[in-house]
Protein backbone atom coordinates (compact mmCIF):
# COMPACT_ATOMS: atom_id res chain seq x y z
CA UNK A 1 0.00 0.00 0.00
CA UNK A 2 1.05 3.26 -0.52
CA UNK A 3 2.72 5.55 1.98
CA UNK A 4 0.50 8.15 3.49
CA UNK A 5 1.57 11.67 4.49
CA UNK A 6 0.97 12.62 7.82
CA UNK A 7 -2.20 14.66 8.46
CA UNK A 8 -0.14 17.20 10.76
CA UNK A 9 2.46 17.44 7.47
CA UNK A 10 -0.38 18.56 5.50
CA UNK A 11 -2.11 21.30 7.53
CA UNK A 12 1.05 22.57 7.91
CA UNK A 13 1.99 22.89 4.21
CA UNK A 14 -1.15 24.21 3.39
CA UNK A 15 -1.02 27.06 6.07
CA UNK A 16 2.59 27.74 3.98
CA UNK A 17 1.21 27.93 0.61
CA UNK A 18 -1.65 29.96 2.08
CA UNK A 19 1.37 32.57 3.51
CA UNK A 20 2.99 32.41 -0.03
CA UNK A 21 0.23 32.64 -2.00
CA UNK A 22 -1.03 35.88 0.52
CA UNK A 23 2.45 37.55 -0.24
CA UNK A 24 2.85 36.85 -3.92
CA UNK A 25 1.26 40.42 -5.65
CA UNK A 26 -1.55 39.92 -8.12
CA UNK A 27 -1.97 40.13 -11.35
CA UNK A 28 -3.54 43.55 -11.34
CA UNK A 29 -0.78 44.89 -8.61
CA UNK A 30 1.70 43.95 -10.83
CA UNK A 31 0.69 45.87 -14.05
CA UNK A 32 -0.27 48.99 -11.64
CA UNK A 33 3.43 48.79 -10.30
CA UNK A 34 4.94 48.59 -14.02
CA UNK A 35 2.07 51.56 -15.14
CA UNK A 36 3.63 53.94 -12.14
CA UNK A 37 6.85 53.21 -12.83
CA UNK A 38 6.61 54.04 -16.57
CA UNK A 39 4.54 57.21 -15.58
CA UNK A 40 7.48 58.28 -13.18
CA UNK A 41 9.97 57.57 -15.99
CA UNK A 42 7.87 59.96 -18.85
CA UNK A 43 7.78 62.48 -15.60
CA UNK A 44 11.07 62.49 -15.56
CA UNK A 45 12.24 62.59 -19.06
CA UNK A 46 10.25 65.59 -19.56
CA UNK A 47 11.48 67.71 -16.85
CA UNK A 48 14.86 66.79 -18.59
CA UNK A 49 13.47 68.18 -21.85
CA UNK A 50 11.93 71.44 -20.26
CA UNK A 51 15.18 72.00 -18.44
CA UNK A 52 17.32 71.50 -22.02
CA UNK A 53 14.91 74.06 -23.56
CA UNK A 54 15.08 76.46 -20.39
CA UNK A 55 18.93 76.71 -20.95
CA UNK A 56 18.76 76.74 -24.97
CA UNK A 57 16.52 79.62 -24.30
CA UNK A 58 18.87 81.40 -21.69
CA UNK A 59 22.18 80.84 -23.95
CA UNK A 60 20.50 83.37 -26.52
CA UNK A 61 19.87 85.87 -24.20
CA UNK A 62 22.88 85.89 -23.35
CA UNK A 63 24.98 85.11 -26.67
CA UNK A 64 24.33 87.98 -28.88
CA UNK A 65 24.07 87.69 -32.46
CA UNK A 66 25.87 90.67 -34.29
CA UNK A 67 29.16 92.21 -33.77
CA UNK A 68 30.57 95.44 -35.10
CA UNK A 69 33.52 96.14 -35.57
CA UNK A 70 34.92 99.64 -35.67
CA UNK A 71 38.45 100.34 -36.38
CA UNK A 72 39.57 103.34 -35.38
CA UNK A 73 42.97 105.78 -35.64
CA UNK A 74 43.26 109.36 -34.24
CA UNK A 75 39.75 110.28 -34.19
CA UNK A 76 39.05 110.43 -30.95
CA UNK A 77 36.70 113.53 -31.41
CA UNK A 78 34.21 111.44 -34.18
CA UNK A 79 34.09 108.21 -32.69
CA UNK A 80 31.49 107.97 -29.57
CA UNK A 81 29.27 109.22 -32.93
CA UNK A 82 30.17 106.02 -34.84
CA UNK A 83 30.01 104.11 -31.48
CA UNK A 84 26.22 105.63 -30.86
CA UNK A 85 25.05 104.83 -34.14
CA UNK A 86 26.21 100.97 -33.77
CA UNK A 87 24.42 100.61 -30.47
CA UNK A 88 20.78 101.83 -31.34
CA UNK A 89 21.50 100.20 -35.41
CA UNK A 90 20.15 96.83 -33.94
CA UNK A 91 18.60 94.64 -30.85
CA UNK A 92 21.02 91.79 -29.92
CA UNK A 93 25.02 93.29 -30.88
CA UNK A 94 27.79 93.95 -29.04
CA UNK A 95 30.64 96.73 -30.58
CA UNK A 96 34.05 96.06 -30.89
CA UNK A 97 36.65 98.87 -31.39
CA UNK A 98 39.95 98.65 -32.42
CA UNK A 99 42.25 101.04 -31.66
CA UNK A 100 45.01 101.05 -34.35
CA UNK A 101 47.48 102.26 -32.03
CA UNK A 102 46.12 105.75 -32.59
CA UNK A 103 48.76 108.87 -30.61
CA UNK A 104 45.86 110.91 -29.47
CA UNK A 105 43.62 109.99 -26.83
CA UNK A 106 41.59 107.40 -27.98
CA UNK A 107 41.68 105.11 -25.05
CA UNK A 108 40.47 107.61 -22.45
CA UNK A 109 37.38 108.05 -24.57
CA UNK A 110 36.96 104.80 -25.25
CA UNK A 111 37.26 103.95 -21.50
CA UNK A 112 34.50 106.56 -20.75
CA UNK A 113 31.79 104.72 -22.92
CA UNK A 114 29.70 102.01 -21.75
CA UNK A 115 28.78 98.94 -23.32
CA UNK A 116 31.94 98.46 -25.53
CA UNK A 117 34.46 96.23 -25.60
CA UNK A 118 38.62 98.12 -26.29
CA UNK A 119 41.04 96.63 -28.04
CA UNK A 120 43.99 98.09 -28.65
CA UNK A 121 47.08 97.13 -31.57
CA UNK A 122 50.87 97.14 -30.44
CA UNK A 123 51.45 98.66 -33.53
CA UNK A 124 50.02 100.79 -36.75
CA UNK A 125 48.60 97.87 -38.89
CA UNK A 126 46.37 99.57 -41.33
CA UNK A 127 42.22 98.95 -41.82
CA UNK A 128 42.54 95.18 -43.23
CA UNK A 129 44.64 94.30 -39.87
CA UNK A 130 42.49 95.90 -37.83
CA UNK A 131 39.32 94.45 -39.23
CA UNK A 132 40.92 90.89 -38.98
CA UNK A 133 41.60 91.60 -35.05
CA UNK A 134 38.12 92.40 -34.53
CA UNK A 135 36.61 89.08 -36.13
CA UNK A 136 39.00 87.82 -33.97
CA UNK A 137 37.69 89.25 -31.00
CA UNK A 138 33.95 89.00 -32.17
CA UNK A 139 31.72 86.04 -30.36
CA UNK A 140 29.11 86.27 -32.20
CA UNK A 141 27.85 84.39 -35.71
CA UNK A 142 27.14 87.83 -37.67
CA UNK A 143 30.00 90.65 -37.75
CA UNK A 144 29.23 94.31 -39.08
CA UNK A 145 31.97 96.51 -39.86
CA UNK A 146 32.13 100.88 -39.43
CA UNK A 147 34.44 102.72 -39.78
CA UNK A 148 35.39 105.25 -37.28
CA UNK A 149 33.72 108.35 -39.34
CA UNK A 150 30.68 106.64 -40.69
CA UNK A 151 27.77 106.57 -38.95
CA UNK A 152 24.88 103.88 -38.69
CA UNK A 153 21.47 104.03 -39.45
CA UNK A 154 18.71 103.09 -36.72
CA UNK A 155 17.17 99.32 -36.63
CA UNK A 156 19.81 98.65 -39.93
CA UNK A 157 21.15 95.83 -38.42
CA UNK A 158 18.05 94.12 -37.95
CA UNK A 159 16.91 94.60 -41.23
CA UNK A 160 19.69 93.07 -42.31
CA UNK A 161 19.79 89.99 -40.49
CA UNK A 162 16.45 89.35 -41.42
CA UNK A 163 17.78 88.91 -45.20
CA UNK A 164 20.73 87.53 -44.67
CA UNK A 165 19.13 84.62 -42.62
CA UNK A 166 17.00 83.95 -45.23
CA UNK A 167 19.70 81.46 -47.30
CA UNK A 168 22.15 79.62 -45.89
CA UNK A 169 23.83 80.15 -48.90
CA UNK A 170 24.34 83.92 -48.46
CA UNK A 171 27.36 85.09 -47.05
CA UNK A 172 26.95 88.91 -46.37
CA UNK A 173 24.09 91.68 -47.12
CA UNK A 174 24.65 94.99 -47.76
CA UNK A 175 22.46 98.60 -48.48
CA UNK A 176 22.36 101.54 -49.37
CA UNK A 177 24.47 104.47 -48.19
CA UNK A 178 23.51 108.09 -47.88
CA UNK A 179 26.83 109.92 -48.69
CA UNK A 180 27.18 112.07 -45.98
CA UNK A 181 29.48 116.02 -45.95
CA UNK A 182 33.02 115.85 -44.34
CA UNK A 183 32.34 118.17 -41.48
CA UNK A 184 29.53 117.07 -39.45
CA UNK A 185 28.17 113.59 -41.51
CA UNK A 186 25.25 114.89 -42.90
CA UNK A 187 23.27 113.86 -45.25
CA UNK A 188 23.99 115.59 -49.25
CA UNK A 189 20.95 114.17 -50.77
CA UNK A 190 23.48 111.43 -52.61
CA UNK A 191 22.98 107.95 -52.00
CA UNK A 192 25.25 105.13 -53.03
CA UNK A 193 24.36 102.83 -55.02
CA UNK A 194 21.36 103.29 -56.95
CA UNK A 195 20.33 99.73 -57.29
CA UNK A 196 21.41 96.67 -55.49
CA UNK A 197 21.78 93.81 -57.27
CA UNK A 198 21.93 90.26 -55.48
CA UNK A 199 22.35 86.52 -55.81
CA UNK A 200 24.91 85.94 -57.52
CA UNK A 201 26.88 89.34 -58.76
CA UNK A 202 30.41 88.17 -59.15
CA UNK A 203 30.86 89.52 -62.29
CA UNK A 204 28.79 92.67 -61.82
CA UNK A 205 31.31 93.19 -58.68
CA UNK A 206 34.47 92.99 -60.72
CA UNK A 207 33.48 95.57 -63.25
CA UNK A 208 32.82 97.94 -59.89
CA UNK A 209 32.70 98.30 -56.58
CA UNK A 210 29.44 99.56 -55.90
CA UNK A 211 28.76 97.74 -52.04
CA UNK A 212 29.67 100.59 -49.04
CA UNK A 213 31.89 99.08 -46.79
CA UNK A 214 29.79 100.62 -43.89
CA UNK A 215 26.92 98.97 -45.05
CA UNK A 216 28.29 95.32 -45.06
CA UNK A 217 27.05 92.32 -42.61
CA UNK A 218 28.47 89.56 -42.70
CA UNK A 219 28.54 85.72 -41.29
CA UNK A 220 32.03 85.19 -39.64
CA UNK A 221 32.54 82.19 -40.37
CA UNK A 222 32.02 83.42 -44.37
CA UNK A 223 34.92 86.13 -43.55
CA UNK A 224 37.77 83.21 -41.34
CA UNK A 225 37.01 80.34 -44.44
CA UNK A 226 38.28 83.62 -46.81
CA UNK A 227 41.43 83.94 -44.37
CA UNK A 228 40.18 87.52 -43.85
CA UNK A 229 40.89 90.67 -45.39
CA UNK A 230 43.95 90.74 -47.42
CA UNK A 231 46.40 92.83 -45.16
CA UNK A 232 48.75 93.33 -48.18
CA UNK A 233 46.70 95.75 -49.36
CA UNK A 234 46.53 99.47 -48.30
CA UNK A 235 43.13 99.90 -50.23
CA UNK A 236 40.34 98.60 -51.62
CA UNK A 237 40.67 95.76 -49.42
CA UNK A 238 36.91 95.95 -49.02
CA UNK A 239 36.39 95.39 -52.71
CA UNK A 240 38.50 92.55 -52.50
CA UNK A 241 37.30 90.78 -49.60
CA UNK A 242 33.60 91.20 -51.72
CA UNK A 243 35.00 89.52 -54.89
CA UNK A 244 36.35 86.53 -52.72
CA UNK A 245 32.95 85.85 -50.80
CA UNK A 246 30.50 86.51 -54.09
CA UNK A 247 32.95 84.51 -55.85
CA UNK A 248 31.77 81.60 -53.87
CA UNK A 249 28.21 82.77 -52.19
CA UNK A 250 25.34 84.75 -52.98
CA UNK A 251 24.68 87.76 -51.67
CA UNK A 252 21.60 89.94 -50.10
CA UNK A 253 20.93 93.10 -50.31
CA UNK A 254 18.61 95.68 -48.59
CA UNK A 255 17.17 98.33 -51.09
CA UNK A 256 16.88 101.11 -49.17
CA UNK A 257 19.77 103.38 -46.96
CA UNK A 258 21.57 101.62 -44.05
CA UNK A 259 24.46 103.80 -43.16
CA UNK A 260 25.77 107.46 -43.73
CA UNK A 261 29.43 107.62 -45.49
CA UNK A 262 31.15 110.19 -44.82
CA UNK A 263 32.72 111.83 -47.62
CA UNK A 264 36.59 112.20 -45.79
CA UNK A 265 38.81 114.87 -47.42
CA UNK A 266 42.77 115.10 -47.02
CA UNK A 267 42.48 117.26 -43.76
CA UNK A 268 39.95 115.25 -42.33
Amino acid sequence: CKRQRPRRCLRVSRRRRRTIQRHLPSTDQLATKSTSKNINEVRKNFLCFCAFLWLIYVFTLIVRKISVVIPTYNRARLLPRAIESAQNAGSDLEVIVVDDCSTDDTPEVCAAIKGIRYVRMQTNGGLANARNAGIAESSCEFVAFLDDDDLRLPGSLDKQLHALTSNHGIAFCYGQALIGDARRQLPTGEIYPLRCPDGDIFWELLEDNFIPMPSVLARKSSLVDADGFNTSLKLIEDWDMWLRLSENHLVAAVEEPVAIHRKAVAES
